[in-house]
C-alpha cells in the first residue's frame, strides 16, 4: 500500500529521509547527522532536495528539513526517539511503519540517484553528528572561499575554526584532507569536485 503524501509535502526529500532511515541505523541517525547528511546529498551528491541552506554555529542549517522530519514522523515514515544523556538530550531516527510506502512512491527518483545515495551513506554514514558538523561547515565554507578566490587550506581552516572554535585547528586540517580525500572537496590547489563518486 502507498501512503498518500500530502501535495504541500515535498515527497522527493521525505523519500530521501526515509532512505536514510532504513540504511544508517537509528543510533546514528539524529536531527543533527540527518541536516547535515541531506546537506551533502544536495550540495556534494547534487540530489535535487530544494532546500536552501545557510551556515550556522552548528554548521548548515535549513529549518525546511526539520518541517519534512515533521511531516514524516505525522506520516508514519520515520519514529523519532529522545535520547537523554550526560549534558543533554538527542533524537534517534528510526524506520516507520510506512518507510517502504514513501520509498515506492518516489522509486523513480529514488533509483535515479541510488548511485549518490549510497555514495553519502558509505562516505557519511558512520560520522557522529559532531564529526558531520565539522565536516560539512568546511565543505560549506569551501566553496563560500572558492567564490571569493580567498581559498587556502590554512585560510580555510581558520575560517573553520572561527566557526566552530571547539575544534582545533589541527583537528579541523585532518577533517579538510578526509574530505579531500573522498572527493567531496579539491585539494585548494586544483579546481573543486562537484559530485559523489
Amino acid at each position: 500500500m502507498i501512503i498518500n503524501i500530502p501535495p504541500q509535502s515535498n515527497s522527493k526529500s521525505l523519500a530521501v529521509i526515509a532512505f536514510l532511515a532504513k540504511n544508517i541505523g537509528s543510533n546514528r541517525l539524529g536531527r543533527t547527522s540527518l541536516m547535515k547528511l541531506l546537506y551533502f546529498i544536495e550540495e556534494w551528491a547534487g540530489v535535487p532536495l530544494d532546500y536552501s541552506f545557510t551556515i550556522y554555529s552548528y554548521g548548515p542549517f535549513d529549518s525546511e528539513v526539520l518541517s519534512d522530519l515533521g511531516h514524516a514522523q505525522r506520516l508514519g515514515i520515520v519514529s523519532t526517539t529522545v535520547e537523554t544523556f550526560n549534558g543533554g538530550y538527542g533524537y534517534k531516527i528510526a524506520p516507520g511503519q510506512n518507510v517502504d510506502s514513501a520509498l515506492q512512491f518516489q522509486s523513480v527518483f529514488i533509483d535515479n540517484y541510488k548511485e549518490q545515495l549510497d555514495s553519502i551513506v558509505k562516505n557519511f554514514g558512520s560520522e557522529s553528528p559532531s564529526d558531520l558538523e565539522l565536516q560539512s561547515t568546511i565543505h560549506f565554507a569551501y566553496h563560500e572561499a572558492l567564490a571569493s578566490g580567498n581559498l587556502s587550506q590554512e585560510s580555510l581552516a581558520k575560517t573553520v575554526h572561527s566557526i566552530k572554535p571547539k575544534f582545533d585547528l589541527s583537528y579541523i586540517h585532518k577533517a579538510i584532507d578526509r574530505l579531500h580525500s573522498i572527493g567531496a572537496i579539491g585539494n585548494l590547489d586544483h579546481p573543486p569536485i562537484h559530485n559523489a563518486k
